[in-house]
């Protein structure tokens, strides 16, 4: 049976879905077994992937299964675990299936760290936090496995529900750093599409930056997103903190697609309206 399955069902893998034909049959999975607006090809497993016995129901079905998987864990459910231990069991479970390609959701926070001003797909990671540490343990033991990998380093997503900085100007907040980092943002639609276009493709191996191309100061977006909201501009405390610019033409180069949102006042306009 063709199908999607999307490993933690939640914010972006509703993009994903309004970016797949009703006519796709999705499974999602995910901790809470709640999950709003289904439609008729969509159906939801409660389940924690990082636990074997949690996987038994999924396991009975994989072997029907014929499509790709998106993987959208976030580090954080790891907890003290070791990362390949953990996914171990999950692997079993997949290689029972005919899994085409897998596509493993990561963050731009892998240069949190990095010395370069500028980073890119080809950027080699400097200076590692266990918060970096973990991040690259998740993509290389992915990278290691016997399946068709490819991943994508998304920058902050954002969209409906989710604004960035949003809850932070509701408390009048003093705001880390000087204002003169910048945010690598991606809107959830073209994030969404971006992972459609590389399961498309199937770049096995391959690891994408995945952002709006648009780095912006923070100064320049909170000013700007609390105009917007009617809310007073915010203060930042002053403390130089490291920031980095993600290109991401590369990315969209190779896709040959282009973002919808391509700056974040595109996309704060399509969710704020004004």
């Amino acid at each position: 049976m063709r199908a999607n399955l999307i490993l933690g069902a939640g914010f972006l893998s509703r993009y994903l879905l309004s970016c797949v034909p009703q006519t796709t049959k999705s499974w999602m999975v995910n901790r809470s077994g709640f999950a709003t607006g289904l439609r008729k090809n969509e159906e939801l497993f409660k389940a924690d992937i990082l636990e074997r016995r949690s996987l038994k129901e999924i396991s009975s079905r994989i072997p029907d299964f014929d499509g790709y998987v998106f993987y959208f864990i976030p580090p954080s459910s790891f907890g003290v675990q070791a990362v390949i231990s953990s996914l171990l069991p999950l692997f079993e479970v997949l290689d029972k299936g005919l899994i085409r390609g897998i596509l493993v959701v990561s963050s731009t926070g892998v240069f949190s760290e990095s010395n370069e001003e500028t980073v890119n797909n080809t950027t080699c990671i400097s200076g590692k936090t266990p918060r970096v540490e973990r991040l690259l343990e998740i993509e290389d033991v992915w990278l290691s496995s016997p399946f068709r990998v490819t991943i994508a380093r998304l920058g902050g997503i954002y969209g409906k529900g989710r604004i960035i900085g949003a809850s932070l100007l509701n408390h009048d907040e003093i705001l880390p750093g000087t204002g003169n980092e910048y945010l690598n943002l991606i809107h959830g639609y073209d994030a969404a599409r971006a992972l459609l276009y590389m399961k498309k493709r199937t770049f096995s191996g391959k690891t994408f930056v995945v952002t709006d191309g648009n780095p912006i100061q923070r100064k320049v977006y909170y000013n700007y997103l609390a105009d917007k909201l009617g809310r007073k501009r915010p203060i930042f405390s002053g403390h130089e903190r490291h920031s980095y610019k993600c290109d991401s033409q590369p990315t969209w180069k190779t896709l040959r697609i282009n973002p919808k949102f391509g700056d974040y006042k595109i996309g704060l306009r399509d969710l704020i309206g004004r």
